[in-house]
């Protein structure tokens, strides 16, 4: 029997990607088609076996100390056209050229874009890399953007991160489960696969090694109760790496780290940092990296990037690095230190986005036309204390797409508001950007995307043509 699909409109200033006005959009015809024949209480079995699957392949999320869940995955995928994604492409490559640039400018004395003020006030700047300059000038090795589609494939930044990207086995593991349990959906799309990113990290750490000859790689983790424990253990088997945690390290007296377990001893190039503290968790490992003896990925220091106060002046690093205007703006972005952009703030709050330099995962944040009156109140207090904390975004009608519901024979598809986390990779002589990523999916009634706020995932296909 052939099921019925029913689109019902709920958010009218933004763009819907599979919709315009009632009609699906010429991407997703073949798509929608395909579901109907499904039909909505076989979805809803699929979507019940899916969730089984992440459970017993332990694909899941630590909210808090004894508390895992699988992430909610909304398994009707996304969809990028190539031609959108050709400019994505080129966009991420020249943002993240730029950014490499610029931190290798700051770590040597010479960088004069961003105020003094900002980068020394960052919780991410470390004095101690002054004048230390990383192999290859390759300071970002995992770039994880957040970008949003504001219609007619045109994207826009809204975070750089740059300390800690996470969530990259997400993308591989939710492709494989929509392989096995959705197969028919792919019938009629040419979708470029995400799992070489693996091998190209692995290959990107092995050529910043600090030595000569074969380099020796490993992953840090904090261990098991790291929220992000499984991106650890994943990307660690798949790229072929000891998966190491601090007790595994040691820094002897000439500043050489060692993995140092019960049946090895073995000198280490080069870590894939999963902790942010180094000396809290392996002593003297900072002092390791700034005399070159191991590198880090992504390089301590990096951070500078990932604080919000520095969003401001990103268009015109990537302007004074590549001659070029930026081929993905960032979301217009005010600082609270110049006065009259603290002014426009408090003035304009109520349409705004404020956020906590430092803050992530979707905390410490305020919404202006989601918000109440008395919180917006609260946020102009703390804005007018403390204006070095904080920055300010305009709030976007970014695209949305579809959170899928299954009743019998009908699928029925609600407004949401969706981002994309994507994933560069960053190695001598270029880039090489993961075609997808993971599709971030806000519960109905807020713009709030992140996992640890309650936010859903979606697999997201790049076509090939």
């Amino acid at each position: 029997m052939q099921g019925r699909i029913e689109y019902s409109r709920t958010i009218s200033a933004s763009p819907n990607e599979m919709f315009e006005g009632e009609a699906p959009r010429p991407l997703y015809r073949t798509l929608l088609s395909t579901l109907a024949s499904i039909g909505g209480d076989a979805m809803l079995d699929r979507d019940r076996r899916a969730d089984e699957l992440n459970i017993q392949e332990g694909v899941t999320f630590l909210l808090k100390p004894g508390e895992e869940r699988i992430l909610p995955v909304d398994w009707v995928p996304r969809i990028i056209s190539a031609k959108d994604w050709d400019r994505i492409e080129r966009g991420l490559t020249q943002r993240v050229t730029a950014l490499n640039a610029w931190l290798a400018d700051l770590y040597r004395g010479r960088q004069t874009i961003v105020p003094d003020e900002i980068v020394k006030s960052s919780l991410y700047y470390y004095p101690d890399c002054a004048g230390f300059s990383v192999p290859h000038d390759i300071h970002i090795h995992i770039y994880g953007p957040d970008l949003v589609h504001m219609g007619e494939g045109r994207y826009v930044i809204l975070e750089d991160n740059t300390r800690i990207p996470s969530g990259a086995s997400y993308a591989l593991k939710y492709r494989e489960i929509s392989k096995r349990l959705f197969t028919e959906c792919f019938t009629g799309y040419a979708v470029r696969p995400v799992g070489d990113y693996p091998q190209r990290l692995r290959e990107a750490l092995q050529a910043v090694s600090p030595r000569e000859g074969e380099p020796f790689v490993v992953l840090l983790t904090e261990g098991s109760y790291n929220a992000a424990y499984y991106d650890h253990k994943i990307l660690a088997e798949r790229m072929g790496l000891p998966l190491v945690e601090p007790v595994d390290l040691e820094v002897d007296s000439d500043h050489v780290v060692w993995l140092s377990t019960s049946n090895t001893r073995r000198r280490v190039d080069v870590i894939y940092r999963r902790i942010q503290d180094l000396d809290y968790f392996v002593p003297g490992l900072s002092q390791a990296y700034v005399r070159g003896q191991v590198n880090l990925a992504n390089s301590w220091g990096s951070g500078v990037v990932d604080d919000k106060g520095t969003f401001p002046y990103t268009e015109r690093i990537v302007k004074y690095y590549t001659g070029e205007d930026p081929i993905l703006p960032i979301a217009t972005t005010y600082s609270p230190l110049d006065p009259e952009s603290r002014r426009y703030i408090l003035d304009n709050i109520a349409k705004l986005v404020v956020k906590s330099r430092d803050g992530y995962g979707g905390h410490d944040l305020l919404i202006g036309p989601e918000a109440t009156a008395e919180m917006r109140d609260q946020f102009r207090k703390r804005l007018e204390e403390e204006p070095g904390r904080f920055i300010a975004q305009e709030c976007l009608d970014f695209s949305t797409h579809c959170l899928s519901k299954y009743e019998g024979d009908r699928i029925r598809l609600k407004d949401t508001f969706v981002d994309i986390r994507t994933y560069v990779v960053s190695r001598p002589g270029g880039a090489w950007v993961m075609p997808g990523g993971i599709t971030r999916v806000a519960q109905e009634g807020t713009r709030i995307v992140n996992s640890s706020s309650g936010g859903m995932i979606k697999d997201t296909w790049v076509l090939a043509e």
